[in-house]
């Protein structure tokens, strides 16, 4: 019979902060996870500043969907940079 082990909550918490905040964030929105039982996201934006918080049981899921996330950032702001 296996142990039982406590099992860990990670959370983490990403800030993004310019004038393309709300754009992301609609943006964003789409991407939502369709499979909150693995990882868990929440987007808000209050001007210019976009939060991302995320939270996961599993530290490989959180960590992918942190990646996820960063990269349609950076994708998202270099479209955003070539057409303003």
């Amino acid at each position: 019979m296996m142990p039982h082990t406590r099992q860990n909550n990670w959370k983490a918490e990403l800030t993004v902060i310019g004038p393309y905040a709300l754009v992301l964030y609609n943006s964003l929105k789409l991407e939502e996870p369709a499979n909150p039982e693995r990882s868990l996201v929440k987007l808000s934006v209050e001007g210019n500043v976009l939060k991302i918080s995320f939270e996961s049981k599993d530290f490989n899921a959180l960590r992918a969907s942190i990646m996820s996330y960063l990269k349609w950032i950076y994708v998202s702001e270099k479209i955003l940079n070539e057409i303003a």
